[in-house]
């Protein structure tokens, strides 16, 4: 019977073990796109505020836009968080489509960076500096055809 518990010890130990490398390699996947991302990859990305600015909360970027958006996404650090907090006021959304076809997300609220659904907590100063200047480039109303989601 003690040899049992030991054994039920040792796999459920092996198991936590096997769960904490899981969610620490998916916690880093994302921020390592977002750092090594490359603007040769890229074939689109649209930027969407939250509250609209002026009714005006979308902006897809040009070819010649595309480079400075990639280098500041390529910026992104901060540490993978779990409890993600609720933002008060206002974010922003880059979809970002590849031409592979993938689409990926970045986000930031001013508190913590999401890259593809996943939260990272990060420098606020830095944080709210990129809000705001994304905040003052959307430039159009959302496009009928425009289904992403958050």
């Amino acid at each position: 019977m003690r040899r049992k518990k030991r054994i039920v010890f040792l796999l459920l130990t092996i198991l936590i073990f096997l769960i904490i490398i899981i969610a620490v390699l998916r916690a880093r996947t994302p921020m390592r796109w977002a750092q090594t991302l490359k603007t040769e990859d890229v074939a689109k990305i649209e930027a969407v505020v939250h509250p609209p600015v002026n009714d005006k909360p979308y902006k897809n970027f040009t070819e010649q836009e595309i480079d400075s958006v990639v280098k500041q996404i390529n910026q992104c650090s901060g540490r993978f968080t779990i409890k993600p907090e609720k933002p008060a006021g206002a974010s922003f959304i880059y979809y970002i489509t590849m031409k592979d076809g993938d689409v990926h997300m970045v986000a930031n609220n001013g508190i913590e960076l999401v890259i593809d659904e996943t939260y990272y907590t990060g420098d606020e100063h830095r944080l709210n500096d990129w809000l705001n200047s994304v905040i003052g480039e959307v430039d159009s109303p959302l496009p009928d055809d425009f289904s992403f989601t958050y």
